[in-house]
């Protein structure tokens, strides 16, 4: 039993190592403040951009045009950050949000959805120290001001200023922060 437990610190060590010498050989942009879980998927690596001490959970998803992580963001388990995506420094976005700049095709009837050429809604833009509550999904060309928050399960249409309480389906300012 002993042994086994030996075999297995020696197993994670090496892993970690392992782990640690390919990311830096793919991520070199990547600041070495920053932790990104191994089950998180950062795909299409040359465009996107992740501050300091960044934090990006188990289960997150990073694709797109462009995606910038500024300093201290914290991603929560199962993020999808999709499309041309900026979040500001201090941020929090709580467990499974959406934050989407684009949109699969649906306007032609006689041509199946999933062939359809998709479009580009704009950048999804999140201010400094904003918090996002879980669930929550953010849609193209929105802009949320510093220090807001976004209450959980909300959806997110239209741009809001800053130190303003967001909730609901649609979203709507339901109070200030002072």
């Amino acid at each position: 039993m002993r042994l086994f437990r030996v075999f297995k610190k020696t197993l994670v060590v090496f892993y970690s190592w392992f782990y640690f010498m390919i990311f830096s050989v793919f991520f070199s942009h990547i600041s070495p403040t920053t932790y990104v879980s191994i089950r998180a998927h950062l795909l299409n690596k040359k465009n996107f951009s992740l501050g300091k001490k960044c934090i990006i959970r188990s289960g997150c998803s990073l694709s797109g045009e462009k995606i910038v992580l500024k300093d201290n963001v914290r991603l929560g388990y199962n993020c999808h950050l999709m499309g041309n995506v900026e979040v500001g420094e201090y941020c929090m976005i709580a467990p499974n949000c959406v934050l989407v700049s684009s949109y699969h095709g649906s306007k032609l009837s006689n041509v199946p959805m999933l062939l359809q050429p998709g479009y580009k809604k704009g950048k999804v833009r999140i201010g400094r120290d904003v918090w996002v509550g879980a669930n929550s999904v953010i849609l193209g060309g929105v802009s949320i001001g510093a220090g807001s928050i976004v209450g959980a399960g909300s959806v997110v249409t239209k741009s809001f200023g800053e130190n303003l309480i967001i909730a609901g389906n649609p979203g709507k300012v339901i109070g200030e922060r002072n």
